[in-house]
């Protein structure tokens, strides 16, 4: 990974840290438990997050361990895929299960905790790893075989585009088909 790539991936990461921050920023305790008819509360996507954060990072650094070179059927165009189409909230996805919220935080307050700290920890391993994430890679559910490198972009995405549902859920735009469990 280039030095480039580094503090380019650094740079989402922060990025996308703010947006959620700036989502959340004022949000009341009561607010942030109301889930809309059929999706998620302010809560239950900080929660998914927090899960999804520390699940991809832990599936790259074991990826990585392995070294096992460019991943079969990988597609160098993907990273400005996911940074166009993941936080435009445009489609619904579900997430897989083990990503599901279920109540593990009994406050925002708890569950921005746990993401600022498995935040921080991504974070602090992109900008130690000795690991090139361009070689090593896994299967995506929806957007199919992705670089490590690629992952963080979608991670960052990710973050982003559930900080833009929270804004919706603030504002009273959000609507059932765009809520967005992905």
């Amino acid at each position: 990974m280039t030095g480039e790539d580094r503090m380019s991936l650094l740079a989402m990461l922060e990025a996308s840290r703010e947006d959620l921050v700036r989502a959340v920023d004022g949000l009341g305790e009561e607010e942030a438990l109301a889930k809309p008819p059929s999706g998620w509360s302010a809560v239950d996507c900080v929660e998914h997050l927090v899960l999804t954060e520390r699940a991809i990072r832990e599936r790259i650094r074991a990826q990585a361990a392995l070294a096992a070179g460019v991943p079969e059927g990988f597609d160098s165009a993907k990273a400005e895929f996911l940074l166009k189409v993941v936080p435009a909230r445009r489609g619904r996805a579900v997430a897989p299960p083990h990503l599901a919220p279920s109540g593990r935080f009994a406050s925002l307050a708890d569950a921005a905790a746990a993401f600022q700290s498995e935040r921080q920890t991504t974070l602090d391993y992109i900008r130690d790893t000795p690991d090139d994430l361009h070689l090593c890679g896994t299967e995506h559910f929806v957007f199919k075989m992705l670089d490590g490198h690629q992952w963080m972009v979608l991670l960052a995405s990710h973050t982003t585009r559930h900080a833009n549902q929270i804004l919706e859920l603030r504002d009273g735009s959000h609507q059932s088909p765009r809520n967005s469990t992905l």
